[in-house]
């Protein structure tokens, strides 16, 4: 809450042969709701925060801290 989806940059879909399964990756990019620009030295400039999912063959969903 307090951030808006922007969209998803990337995707990776690859095959685990140890884990006998399919591991995914989602990058998607989002702003904080009201701090969406910063103004500096007259030019204005979009924030916006790049989040990297990991799905693992079991499911587990877990956040790259990267």
């Amino acid at each position: 809450e307090g951030f808006k989806f922007l969209n998803l940059e990337d995707y990776l879909i690859t095959y685990e042969p140890r884990d006998k399964g399919y591991e995914a990756v989602l990058e998607i990019n989002v702003q904080e709701i009201g701090k969406e620009k910063v103004e500096a030295n007259g030019k204005s400039s979009e924030v916006y925060y790049q989040l990297k999912f990991r799905i693992a063959p079991d499911g587990t969903i877990s956040i790259d801290e990267n």
